[in-house]
């Protein structure tokens, strides 16, 4: 049996500013030099958001938010 892993808050309002801002998490990755795996990781809950990942995503939405 799998165990579900439940995404952190974090992840989920990532999540939805990347898709307000109509990004793919590929540019989100590329803009902030990660892999789109490790992104989709974050953003699911596999992979703990470091503070600094999440301080280059939300430099990086917060950019395209101003635009």
């Amino acid at each position: 049996m799998t165990r579900r892993i439940k995404p952190s808050r974090e992840a989920l309002m990532l999540k939805m500013r990347i898709w307000e801002n109509g990004l793919t998490q590929r540019q989100v990755a590329d803009s902030v030099g990660l892999c789109e795996v490790a992104l989709s990781e974050y953003l699911s809950g596999r992979r703990n958001l470091k503070p600094e990942t999440l301080a280059a995503i939300d430099e990086c939405l917060d950019r395209h938010e101003s635009a």
